[in-house]
This record gives C-alpha cells, structure tokens and sequence, in this order.
C-alpha cells in the first residue's frame, strides 16, 4: 500500500478539509490501511470521513502505453487531476474503429499495433483510493506541504 499523496482540499469542497490519495495491489490493503488510520491516529480519530472511491486501472483502450503517473512511478504532483471517463452501453456497441474516432486524445495506434479483442490483458489493478475528510475539532488541521 503507498500513499500517493496528502491535499488540502479546504475552499475547493465545502464538505472536507483534506484528502489522502492511497493505492495497492489489493482492496483488502486500502481498506486494512484506512481501519487503522482511523482507530490509531489522533488525526484520523479526531476527523469525520465525507466521501471516499474506490478506482480500477486498466490499460486505456485506443493506447496501451499511456500509463497514469502514480504507475509509472512519478514523483506526485501538487495538484491531482483524475480524468473519469464513463462509456454508455451504446459505446460498446460500436465498432472499434468509430469507438477510436470519437477518442482522438486517446492516440489510436497504427493497424500494426493493436491487439485482437481475443487477447488477454495483464491482470486489472486496484489502483486508487480516495477520502477526504472534514475536522471536527478546532485544533484538527492538515495540509498537503
């Protein structure tokens, strides 16, 4: 389990003060890992969690290579930026080569490199964890520096 970061998110969202970006190999870590911040620290016992999510990278569809930071082992940024892209099931219904146009950003490879829908990807990694948490007690701050 790493933590990718801690933000300070106090102004950008009137619900929280703070948010530790934590990932894994495995949920059960990142659940293991939020259990003890809560009951063994004195700011995760003084603090009420407001929103958490649970994310699953997977390699992007038009461009094998584009790997997040946090994977390619880039050192964190001051400021994260999370690009959640939801496909309808009409998405999917349409033939790859439409699917591609609609992406553009995404970088659809030459024909020479894309791989049959009847290849096996590497396995799924549970990639990201987010909470942000408000104080609940005066003296109760944080901050990402």
């Amino acid at each position: 389990m790493v933590v990718r970061g801690l933000y300070d998110v106090a102004g950008l969202r009137a619900d929280a003060d703070f948010m530790i970006w934590t990932h894994a190999e495995r949920v059960e870590a990142l659940q293991a890992t939020y259990e003890d911040f809560r009951r063994t620290t004195t700011l995760g016992r003084a603090c009420t969690p407001v929103w958490s999510s649970v994310a699953l990278h997977r390699p992007a569809e038009f461009n094998k290579s584009h790997i997040p930071a946090f994977l390619a082992g880039e050192e964190p940024g001051a400021y994260v930026c999370v690009y959640p892209f939801v496909r309808s099931y009409e998405w999917y219904l349409l033939p790859e080569e439409e699917r591609a146009a609609c992406s553009p950003s995404t970088g659809w490879p030459p024909a020479a490199t894309r791989r049959s829908a009847r290849t096996r990807s590497r396995p799924s990694r549970w990639a990201t964890t987010s909470g942000s948490w408000r104080s609940n007690r005066l003296n109760c701050t944080a901050s990402s520096t």
